[in-house]
């Protein structure tokens, strides 16, 4: 019962602050009740408060615990977090999903990349609708982050174009000129009810391609 294990928390939590009890001791204790049930000890591995959708959680072997332990006046928070667990900021988030995604070193990932892919930057489109991504975080996304394409390869966004569905500035998609442009982003990225305006400006903020550029070029 997560409300029972609140309870012995609060009290461990009370005894601490008195002097009554060790921090040290209570660090060696398996007394975290962790999201995929485990018990574990305190420690920088286990994070607290989190949205992150489970499924991304599991694929980046990222550890939380549970958030119905944790009381609404956020009494346990710093105490927890003296004991070795730890926030995850969206600078963390995004570190961990870029190093998930630098192991997929084949062009054409498999269904479950392809899935993670997906989860990871859908994730990433609602931070960016929240205004929680920062200019650390678009550099990073930028020169890191893999985009799936029409035809499931993954590439740089800046080696991208807009699909038709995501309103660029120049329908390309299904010009005659293009008929084996490979670099469309995927439009399996969007779900239904999504402002596709929010997810045009999305792309373009990290640097994938509206439109094409004509340049003269003197010879």
């Amino acid at each position: 019962d997560p409300l029972k294990h609140q309870a012995i928390l609060l009290f461990l939590q009370a005894l601490c602050s008195k002097g009554s009890f060790a921090l040290d001791e209570l660090k060696k204790t398996r007394l975290i009740w962790c999201t995929d049930n485990s018990l574990d000890v305190p420690s920088a591995n286990i994070y607290i408060d989190s949205n992150v959708p489970t499924e991304l959680a599991i694929a980046l072997s990222l550890k939380f615990i549970k958030a119905e332990i944790l009381d609404t006046q956020s009494i346990l928070s710093p105490w927890l977090i003296s004991l070795g667990l730890q926030q995850l900021t969206t600078q963390n988030f995004i570190i961990e999903g870029l190093k998930f995604i630098k192991k997929i070193t084949n062009l054409q990932p498999t269904p479950e990349q392809q899935n993670f892919i997906l989860l990871f930057t859908r994730y990433l489109f609602k931070l960016f609708q929240r205004n929680q991504l920062n200019e650390v975080a678009w550099d990073l996304l930028i020169k890191e982050l893999k985009v799936l394409t029409i035809h499931s390869k993954l590439q740089l966004p800046t080696q991208c174009y807009l699909a038709n569905i995501y309103l660029p500035e120049q329908s390309l998609q299904d010009e005659d000129a293009l008929p084996t442009f490979p670099n469309f982003v995927s439009s399996d990225y969007a779900q239904a009810g999504d402002d596709m305006q929010q997810w045009k400006r999305f792309f373009m903020t990290l640097k994938v391609h509206g439109a094409i550029k004509m340049e003269v070029v003197n010879s």
